[in-house]
């Protein structure tokens, strides 16, 4: 393309001396600028120089080499980073004696800790390199706006996800994030038999009861729908049968809901529920339209409230479930149930394996800020946007935090650089 462009306006490098219109000028250095960008970012590429991979740790065993998001460890008397008053937002804070030697072409401390700060609405870093005794600290910092969601707060908190991360020893750019598709004939089917689908505590209780409650209604809405149409009288029968089918379980659900609601959560009760409810009929409308059109025949498909076919509600449910149970798998993990706790960890190691940070290497995307051997300037990290921590970078690109060598050389990092990927 920029050949293409270079072309078009008449002017190539060798050219520059011939005098040009303004604009052609114009148009011209930022075809340069474009190509001298990709030339350093191809090269940056290419190195196999060492770096690092920053990989979430789900499961406890791997060493630790620092963490993301959660609240830093700083030392007593550290004022907390600001940027024209506006306190930062914590990202991350890695161990720099875990990580390799050779990392940064040699350069820089291997001793403390290095802490990772942005701006709440804008891509704009901080970093400290912090050691000696070091304690917990929190600020009263804005709600930041690299969120997930579009910076909906949906964590309650100010704060991204903690989760440790270990460093793993790599050569040149990280390997890229698996592409992981599911199937629609491998996709996760609610089975209420299986304690880890079922609720555990008031909240996903109430999920399940809303998206049944729901179902219920959405099979009257249909029959009340098709009466208004002109059926025939088998196809009427039908339809009727299955309304009163439908009014009935409507009327049962909502007795056995109001007992279940009357008491504080208890899985036991809430068992007894689902075994309560699990055989009202709730009866599908199996619809065949004749070649114009006009007419359909109509007959009840036998089902219960909570068969696997019932899908109405199920894919919501098993939804909510989640997403439920990942906010109280980062608040306290082990207050979960064992089952439940251990189906969000191997959802949380399905997106750690995507979710890696780095150090010292080539990002993926394409920034202008040069980068690599061949240039001034090395990568301090990269942070992907992540479901697991919660921040979301550009349009689900990574942010990418860089250093002049010279400075990283003598351990000065008051000045680096923010880019994000695209």
């Amino acid at each position: 393309m920029l050949t293409a462009l270079s072309k078009l306006f008449g002017k190539s490098r060798q050219d520059r001396g011939q005098a040009t219109p303004d604009g052609a000028d114009m148009i011209q250095s930022i075809l340069d600028t474009n190509s001298d960008a990709l030339a350093v970012h191809d090269a940056a590429q290419n190195d196999t120089l060492p770096s690092v991979i920053l990989k979430p740790i789900i499961r406890p065993g791997p060493l630790e080499a620092g963490w993301f998001g959660g609240q830093p460890m700083l030392p007593p008397d550290e004022a907390w980073p600001e940027i024209e008053g506006v306190p930062l937002n914590f990202l991350a804070q890695i161990d720099l004696a875990r990580l390799p030697a050779d990392i940064w072409s040699g350069l820089g401390p291997r001793d403390g800790h290095l802490v990772f700060f942005n701006h709440p609405d804008r891509c704009a870093p901080k970093v400290l390199h912090v050691s000696g005794d070091l304690v917990p600290r929190s600020a009263d910092v804005p709600v930041p706006q690299h969120r997930w969601n579009d910076g909906a707060d949906t964590h309650g908190f100010p704060h991204y996800n903690r989760f440790p991360v270990t460093a793993i020893a790599h050569k040149g750019q990280l390997p890229q994030p698996p592409i992981s598709q599911v199937k629609w004939e491998d996709r996760e089917m609610l089975d209420l038999t299986k304690p880890a689908h079922r609720p555990f505590d008031t909240a996903s209780l109430g999920f399940l009861i809303e998206k049944m409650s729901q179902t219920i209604d959405l099979r009257l809405a249909q029959c009340g729908n098709q009466l208004k149409g002109n059926l025939k009288d088998e196809a009427k029968a039908a339809v009727r049968y299955i309304q009163d089918e439908a009014t009935k379980t409507q009327v049962a659900f909502a007795a056995a809901v109001d007992a279940v609601e009357k008491q504080s959560f208890d899985a036991n009760r809430a068992a007894r529920f689902i075994d309560d409810i699990s055989n009202l009929p709730l009866p599908g409308l199996t619809i065949t339209r004749s070649a114009d059109s006009k007419d359909a025949d109509i007959e009840p498909k036998a089902m219960t409230l909570v068969d696997p076919e019932n899908t109405d509600y199920a894919g919501r449910y098993l939804g909510d479930l989640d997403t439920h149970l990942f906010q109280c798998f980062v608040q306290d993990r082990d207050a979960l149930p064992p089952l439940h706790r251990d189906r969000t960890e191997r959802k949380c190691e399905a997106m750690a394996e995507k979710e890696f940070g780095g150090m010292s290497h080539a990002p993926h995307g394409f920034i202008y800020t040069p980068h690599g051997s061949g240039s001034p300037n090395e990568v301090l990290l990269e942070l992907p946007s992540s479901n697991l921590t919660g921040w979301m970078w550009g349009d689900v690109y990574a942010l990418v935090v860089l250093i002049n060598r010279k400075a990283l050389k003598r351990g000065k990092f008051d000045k680096v650089i923010g880019d994000i990927t695209n």
